[in-house]
C-alpha cells in the first residue's frame, strides 16, 4: 500500500494494522528502515485502542484527513463483534474529509449450495468469515458520505482491469465514503490500512 500511496504523494505516511503477532513482526522487519511507515499490533474490534496506539500516532496524524482502508477485513468480524460500531468509532476519531474504504465478501450472487460449500471451507479457519449483503455492507458505512460508484462489485472500481473479462457472480462488495464536515487545512496526507 505504501508504494502505491507514494506514487501519488511521495511523503505519504502509512500504518499497517493487524492483530496477528507474526504478521506484525514480519511487517516491522520489512518496514524498519523506511521512514513514515509503521506496523501496528491492534484489533479492529477495539478501535479506540487501535487509534491511541503510540506507534500509529507517531506516523498518522488523526487531526488531518486520512484514508482508512478496510480491505478484506470486516468480513472477519461477526455481528457480535459489531463491525458497524467499530467503523463508526473510527469515523468519529479521524478528521473530517477523511475517507474510509471497504471491501467485503458476499454471498448475494451465489447459489445456496455454493454458499454452504464456501462456509464449510472456511469453517476450519482460525478466523471465521461472515459474508454480508450489499445492504449490510452499506450499513457498515452508515452516517458517512458514500462516493461514486457507491457500494458495488469491486470490479467496478477498476474497469480497465476487468472490462474485457466475462462477469461472474459478485463475490466482493466495495465502496468508499467520506467523513462529513469541512476538512482542516492540510498539506500532507496519511494512510491507515
Amino acid at each position: 500500500m505504501h508504494e502505491v500511496a507514494r506514487q501519488v504523494h511521495p511523503d505519504a505516511r502509512v500504518a499497517y494494522v493487524d492483530h496477528d503477532d507474526v504478521v506484525v513482526a514480519r511487517a516491522r522487519a520489512i518496514l524498519a528502515d523506511t521512514p513514515g511507515l509503521a506496523a501496528v499490533h491492534a484489533d479492529l474490534r477495539s478501535p479506540r485502542d487501535l487509534l491511541t496506539r503510540p506507534d500509529l500516532r507517531e506516523v498518522i496524524d488523526l487531526d488531518r484527513p486520512v484514508a482508512v482502508l478496510l480491505i478484506a477485513v470486516a468480513h472477519y468480524l461477526t455481528d457480535d463483534d459489531r463491525p458497524g460500531e467499530a467503523i463508526h468509532a473510527i469515523s468519529e476519531r479521524v478528521a473530517p474529509g477523511s475517507y474510509i474504504a471497504i471491501s467485503h465478501v458476499t454471498a448475494d450472487d451465489i447459489t445456496a449450495d455454493a454458499e454452504k460449500a464456501a462456509r464449510a471451507a472456511c469453517a476450519g479457519a482460525s478466523v471465521p468469515v461472515q459474508p454480508r449483503s450489499r445492504a449490510e455492507v452499506a450499513r457498515l458505512l452508515g452516517g458517512l458520505e458514500v462516493v461514486p460508484p457507491g457500494i458495488t462489485d469491486i470490479r467496478d472500481w477498476d474497469l480497465s482491469r476487468y472490462a474485457a473479462r466475462p462477469r461472474g457472480p459478485v463475490l466482493f462488495w466495495g465502496g468508499a465514503a467520506r467523513v462529513p464536515g469541512p476538512p482542516p487545512d492540510t498539506a500532507s496526507p496519511g494512510v491507515t490500512r
